[in-house]
């Protein structure tokens, strides 16, 4: 009984040395590659890895609702992914694997847009893409996600997934025709707010209902 906690202490590390070796190596890769960067910018490697308050000298409430729609994506797109891979009934592994991975990688893919502020910085500075030109790619995404598992999203709530497409939408034709231009106004952004929480509310559900088999 005595030697249990060290046994135990050493089967767990055998467990958990590669994972260990390929988390650590590519978070190590990843600061190297962000510090050499740095150098090469000519700026400081802690403009890099500092919170972007500090480096404005911005108060802690700025941009909130931004930040918290950050945590809503990256909420939803764990629902996602976290479920296929607890998912043991085949079954239903089966009919909705797809769906999730795929609806877990568009939420990433705008977690990493809203974040990085991709459409307004990114891609019309750095690769010169318009804006409207991004948009025009999201839409045409969403519209080849909708068709392709549209069977899957008939068997789900599917009234609160048209809910958060609709305030999305709504937020992006906002932007578009500068209806109310950003800065004068915070309608996109609360509009963009619904939009994001819709989408947690229906995937959290739809997932919960998958697990315990009350999709249609």
């Amino acid at each position: 009984m005595k030697n249990r906690p060290a046994k135990n202490w050493y089967r767990q590390f055998k467990l958990l040395l590669p994972t260990i070796l390929i988390v650590y190596s590519l978070t190590l890769a990843g600061i190297v590659g962000i510090s050499l960067y740095a150098i090469s910018t000519g700026r400081r490697v802690w403009y890099f890895t500092v919170d972007p308050f500090i480096i404005g000298n911005l108060p802690f409430y700025a941009g909130i609702l931004s930040n918290l729609g950050i945590l809503f994506w990256s909420a939803s797109a764990t629902v996602c992914f976290f479920s296929v891979t607890i998912l043991r009934n085949e079954e239903l592994l089966n009919r909705y694997k797809g769906f999730l991975v795929i609806s877990g990688l568009i939420t990433s893919l705008l977690l990493i847009d809203g974040l990085f502020q991709m459409h307004r910085i990114f891609y019309p500075d750095v690769l010169h893409i318009p804006t409207f030109m991004v948009y025009c790619v999201y839409g045409l995404l969403g519209l080849g996600y909708l068709l392709f598992f549209r069977k899957q999203i008939l068997e789900t709530e599917y009234l609160m997934l048209a809910l958060a497409l609709g305030f999305l939408g709504l937020a992006v034709l906002i932007d578009i025709l500068s209806i109310a231009p950003r800065g004068n106004t915070a309608l996109s952004d609360f509009l963009k707010f619904f939009g994001i929480v819709s989408w947690f509310i229906y995937f959290t559900r739809t997932c919960r209902k998958i697990f315990t088999g009350q999709v249609d």
